[in-house]
């Protein structure tokens, strides 16, 4: 079965295992195919499965900062901990807290990549983007956003970025932070590594390249 697939259903029992322990009046099939809100206000804000399925990460908003912090939910257990606090999000001390649009996981778990939401009628992910080191909690600009960036992708071993720039595709290493051009041809006709616009705002199909599985 599809791993997303899966991790929904996973989600949705959680939650309705959850809701039918805290209230007293029995769920009919009519509440839950019929839309009724069940749980009021306990939704979970970009929400993100770690692979072993047992917990998930999501964005808490910080009351206090204005701004808003990763956190971990662990299924077995029930408890809510604080993974990344939005003052870990700093290059330099004095800076503001980042304010976080987009986040995804390193396949190993430990790094997160963030990006921003690029301009009006797109769908994609991209612009600078930063990282942030779990083991080191080091905070760190990896690309700036004089060019636009977009589809941006960790590699399966977690040591690369991939992400298309002006057409064409590019890989960062991370370590060194030494970009390699790996397309040359992209134009406003041949479009490298994403789709046009249409494909986008009619279909939500995205990104136009994969790594593979030995990066």
């Amino acid at each position: 079965m599809n791993s997303h697939l899966t991790r929904k259903i996973s989600l949705f029992l959680f939650l309705l295992s959850s809701i039918i322990c805290s209230q007293k009046k029995p769920i009919t099939i009519d509440d839950i195919l019929g839309g009724r809100t069940m749980w009021g206000s306990g939704s979970y804000n970009n929400l993100q499965w770690f692979d072993s399925g047992n917990k998930f990460s999501f964005v808490r908003s910080n009351k206090e900062t204005g701004s808003s912090d990763i956190c971990e939910y662990d299924i077995a257990t029930g408890n809510e901990s604080v993974i990344v606090s939005d003052n870990d999000l700093k290059i330099n001390k004095d800076d503001k807290p980042f304010r976080i649009s987009n986040y995804k996981w390193s396949p190993d778990d430990n790094l997160i990549l963030f990006t921003g939401k690029l301009p009006a009628r797109s769908l994609k992910t991209g612009g600078a983007f930063y990282l942030y080191d779990i083991k080191n909690k080091k905070f760190s600009l990896l690309v700036g956003s004089e060019k636009e960036q977009s589809n941006v992708q960790f590699s399966p071993d977690s040591k690369m970025i991939g992400f298309v720039r002006e057409n064409n595709l590019f890989v960062l290493d991370i370590r060194t932070l030494t970009e390699k051009q790996l397309t040359f041809d992209g134009s406003i006709n041949i479009i490298n590594g994403q789709f046009d616009w249409v494909y986008e705002e009619e279909f939500s199909i995205i990104s136009g390249w994969e790594w593979s599985p030995d990066s």
